[in-house]
């Protein structure tokens, strides 16, 4: 990860991501730029539940801590020691989670909390007690735009967009275009062959149920006969809509990557019917918790012969 974030230009800030054994900070907290003649301020944060949420392994060496043990420290040193006019708070954990801090007294000097990770749609910023909230979509389907109107020197208004990323009213552009044709020439053959096809639209908005994760718990009940398949439920990878005359959508290997990204393997393993009881009890839980700070998102659950399949 540092390896791969070293090699961005762009600037970075996450101020709860610490190295495991030294305790230091792995990025920059915060980043402060001019624009339009105001200073503005970034703070980062994600998410605290990571090593929880997903397998411990893909946040080896790593620490995380919830955004209430230093976030009020550092809005205070952007506001008063480097006098910034606006601080946003850039973070990826979620709409629960980002909407608990706009709520909380520690959030206090921050305007508006840009957030990521659940993929929401926030057309209008949602407002907190203390500050606003937006998320724009996901695959770069959307751009979140936020104009802030300045008259001798002071705010005067604040305007945010969400803008659909329509191809017909946004043209590609033809140079990154011909780059990402290049890159992907040498695999086209191996990553373009279709492996099947599919009548339902295969997507991952749902809370409750989604089409491309039965998919994956019924590919695994096929092959590997359980009698219950689990797979972790997440929102990556872009939709797969059949053809409005065909009636159909060729998967291909390329689809297949992008709808499991990382290359976990099948697990198998014995429980009992109370472990399995408490099990889905607690992971519905997660999912609809009370406390915004313990939300997760649970798993996808499909049992044989169930087709109205079990899912939290």
């Amino acid at each position: 990860m540092i390896k791969d974030m070293g090699a961005y230009h762009a600037p970075k800030v996450c101020g709860n991501m610490f190295h495991e054994k030294t305790g230091e900070l792995i990025f920059p907290p915060y980043q402060t730029f001019y624009l339009g003649g105001l200073k503005i301020g970034f703070v980062g944060y994600n998410d605290p539940l990571t090593p929880v949420r997903q397998s411990p392994a893909y946040s080896y060496g790593i620490n995380f801590s919830q955004p209430e043990k230093n976030i009020a420290k550092y809005v205070k040193l952007l506001r008063e020691q480097e006098g910034c006019d606006m601080v946003f708070a850039m973070t990826h954990m979620g709409l629960a989670q980002q909407l608990n801090l706009a709520n909380q007294p520690f959030a206090e000097g921050i305007d508006y909390i840009f957030g990521a990770d659940t993929h929401e749609r926030i057309r209008e910023p949602l407002k907190g007690k203390y500050s606003k909230v937006t998320e724009p979509g996901s695959f770069a389907s959307f751009v979140g735009k936020l104009d802030i109107i300045i008259e001798d020197g002071k705010i005067k208004d604040e305007v945010y967009e969400l803008l659909e990323v329509d191809p017909e009213k946004y043209k590609a552009d033809e140079e990154m275009v011909a780059l990402l044709d290049k890159t992907h020439e040498p695999y086209n053959k191996e990553i373009k062959r279709v492996l099947g096809k599919t009548t339902t639209p295969l997507m991952r908005y749902f809370v409750i149920e989604t089409p491309m994760d039965n998919l994956i718990t019924d590919a695994v009940m096929w092959k590997a006969k359980p009698d219950i398949a689990l797979s972790n439920g997440f929102r990556f990878c872009p939709p797969l809509v059949p053809d409005a005359k065909t009636g159909e959508a060729e998967i291909t290997k390329e689809f297949l990557w992008s709808m499991l990204p990382v290359n976990s393997d099948v697990k198998m393993g014995e429980i009992s019917g109370q472990q399995l009881q408490d099990w889905i009890e607690r992971e519905i839980e997660n999912v609809f918790a009370k406390d915004a700070t313990q939300t997760l998102w649970g798993l996808v659950n499909s049992f044989p012969g169930d087709e109205n399949k079990v899912h939290d």
